[in-house]
């Protein structure tokens, strides 16, 4: 291409923008790729705030015009929120030397156009963090050591990223541990992930401030080994994969088929009411639960046949995520995530390298705790086609390779209230933020700590107190705890009726 043509539309905005090659771009090189400017980007998607964007594009090659290329985005009435967590492979952040290309966890924070360096830096296995958990408050993340799996750090993300290494006591015991929604207890993980950072545990209740075991009635005589444990959003139900266990004469013994979800006291440490959500066909495995933030449902990966690790998502890996309904237990494959339309077709590209099935290609999902413009939001890793940046082997992600890796963040949203058996998702896009040659994988979406009154804030969810206003109707936004009539989205609510817009918001 030598030129484009970009018409963004909607109701109550319309933006023509045409564009040449840039000066300093090879003149053998074509312009393959224009980014809109980033405040016509935030003028066109407010606009269009809860109804669609027509975008239209048409491309200038040798004198001749090609197109249209037309497409319909719904735009959602609000923004995203928190903070993603994520583990990265090659990123220039933590790098070794020239020839070195280090292993940290990263974050990307809403709004920014770059990942932040949390955990790891340069130096080699010894100072590499990676394989973590998040607490839905974003106030505690738990690393392994790169060179000691086994062996974990807590981090906290309130006082600067301060790194605690756990007691030699812990070791193979909190590899990714399902944390609470405050960070203060963890569930064990005791499935046989890659890696051994839990070899030979079983699954255990534990205080995350030291690493030590607490009595957990209804635990241990129901399951001793649960995979990928996680907390709901409000801290009172956990899920797992059943790998192992007595169980009960309901669910029968673990065996890694099914997931499982437990009520859960926070005042007594107590475990309670097992109730087997759904069970995999012989040769699929289903792991990595995340609830909505609603905890009315449950997303989950299914691991496909063929893989030849635990869950792995590497060395032919295949995955699908699915989500099942709390009150019906119904199960159903989220086809628009995976790639597929509704006549059950993939529509996402392909090519050669093994990218046939790109739709198989997605794992390790959670979800966003906090719901934003009547969605829930998930974001996920997948090895899929970005474009024409990351074509290679979708398995291929050695960190310093020439190829930029598929391995990368995405995001989707998801109906919030959906009904049992349909597919709630919508088409996922990449995450913006991430480094290109970078592995990026297992994103943790979590909520930025709260703000005392008095600080500046642009929505509810930000305070500490629930609410953000002005104050006697003048001046700048601001934390508080009066609320300023009903409550919008993101504010503080304890019945349906407290809400602006029930419908929407409950």
């Amino acid at each position: 291409g030598e030129a484009v043509r970009i018409e963004l539309t909607s109701e109550h905005f319309t933006y023509v923008g045409y564009f040449g090659r840039p000066a300093a771009l090879d003149p053998s090189a074509g312009l393959v790729r224009h980014p809109l400017p980033q405040n016509v980007w935030k003028i066109a998607t407010r606009s269009a705030a809860g109804s669609t964007l027509e975008v239209d594009i048409r491309v200038a090659v040798g004198g001749k015009v090609y197109g249209p290329l037309k497409q319909s985005w719904t735009i959602a009435r609000g923004s995203l929120r928190g903070t993603v967590y994520y583990q990265s492979y090659g990123t220039a952040l933590a790098r070794t030397g020239s020839g070195g290309h280090g292993g940290a966890t990263l974050a990307i924070k809403g709004g920014s156009s770059d990942p932040i360096l949390v955990a790891g830096g340069a130096g080699g296995k010894s100072t590499c963090r990676v394989c973590h958990s998040v607490s839905a408050n974003g106030s505690r993340m738990v690393v392994q050591h790169g060179d000691d799996y086994q062996a974990s750090s807590s981090y906290d993300l309130i006082a600067g990223y301060k790194e605690t290494p756990y007691p030699a006591s812990t070791r193979t015991k909190l590899g990714w541990v399902g944390l609470s929604p405050d960070g203060s207890l963890g569930l064990g993980n005791a499935g046989p992930l890659p890696g051994g950072a839990n070899t030979g545990a079983v699954t255990a209740l534990y205080d995350m401030n030291s690493g030590a075991a607490i009595n957990a009635p209804g635990l241990s005589s129901f399951v001793t080994h649960a995979g990928f444990p996680m907390f709901s959003a409000k801290g009172t139900m956990v899920a797992f994969n059943f790998y192992g266990g007595p169980g009960d004469a309901a669910i029968g013994a673990g065996d890694g088929s099914q997931l499982v979800v437990m009520d859960f006291d926070a005042n007594s440490k107590a475990f309670s009411k097992p109730r087997g959500l759904y069970k995999a066909p012989a040769g699929r495995r289903p792991g990595w639960p995340a609830f909505w933030p609603t905890d009315k449902a449950l997303l989950f990966q299914m691991e496909l046949p063929g893989s030849k690790e635990y869950f792995g998502t590497r060395n032919g890996g295949r995955g699908e995520l699915w989500w099942v309904d709390l009150a019906t237990r119904k199960a159903h494959p989220l086809n628009l995530l995976n790639g597929i339309t509704s006549a059950g077709v993939s529509y996402l590209p392909t090519g050669p390298n093994d990218h046939d099935k790109d739709q198989e290609l997605n794992y390790e999902p959670t979800v966003s705790p906090i719901a934003s413009g009547g969605y829930a939001w998930v974001v996920l890793t997948s090895r899929r086609l970005y474009g024409n940046v990351a074509t290679t082997n979708p398995w291929k992600s050695s960190p310093g390779q020439p190829e930029t890796p598929t391995k990368k963040l995405w995001i989707a949203a998801l109906d919030l209230n959906p009904k049992a058996g349909s597919d709630p998702s919508h088409p996922a896009f990449y995450l913006p933020g991430q480094e290109l040659m970078a592995g990026n994988t297992r994103g943790f979406w979590v909520a930025d700590p709260c703000k005392a009154d008095g600080a500046s804030c642009e929505a509810g969810d930000e305070c500490c107190g629930g609410f953000c206003s002005q104050q006697n109707g003048s001046g700048p936004l601001v934390c508080g705890q009066a609320k300023p009539g009903c409550a919008a989205e993101f504010d503080k609510c304890e019945k349906d009726a407290d809400c602006c817009d029930t419908p929407t918001f409950k």
